[in-house]
């Protein structure tokens, strides 16, 4: 019940870091790598990320799926995905540890070879490990990869149930 509280207090902080987010890679883009439409050999991939958000700190592991490599929009280099993994998290003010697994679809627009920005939905099961809690929750996030090299990402992310999300990301 508190994330969800924590949830409705963090919008006006998520929408400012998103801007700055979004503002990264938009400074870099490459219009030539953003408008190759393909066909593009997408990998899959597996990602591990620390969070944090208001009263919550945990972290998650993602296994990254891509399912239409060429995207939805002809003529933009854009992929969609499956991702399915598990939060794990503690609530700092108490003592509810909890499993949260998730999967959703990710949607990724490619602007440049160092940055891919993405977004999309999520639903998962919250399960309490301390205490009587199983609920259907919804679950989402914006974010972004910067490619560093090597196949590996960085990955920052921004949305529910965590305010950041950050970690790395690596091909399978």
């Amino acid at each position: 019940p508190h994330m969800q509280k924590a949830h409705k207090h963090t919008m006006p902080g998520i929408a400012t870091l998103l801007l700055v987010l979004l503002w990264a890679p938009a400074s870099h883009a490459d219009s030539d790598y953003l408008r190759s439409p393909g066909p593009h050999k997408r990998q899959s991939r597996l990602d591990l990320t620390g969070s944090v958000s208001m009263d919550v700190i945990g972290g998650a592991a993602w296994y990254i799926q891509p399912v239409i490599e060429d995207g939805f929009i002809t003529g933009i280099n854009n992929s969609v995905d499956v991702e399915m993994g598990s939060y794990l998290f503690w609530g700092t003010k108490g003592s509810d540890l909890a499993v949260q697994p998730t999967i959703g679809a990710r949607w990724n627009f490619h602007v440049s070879p160092e940055w891919t920005v993405f977004a999309g939905p999520k639903v998962g099961l919250l399960v309490g490990l301390g205490e009587d809690i199983l609920e259907l929750l919804p679950a989402g996030s914006t974010g972004a990869c910067w490619h560093i090299g090597s196949g590996m990402d960085l990955r920052i992310e921004f949305g529910f149930p965590f305010l950041i999300q950050l970690g790395v990301s690596n091909p399978l």
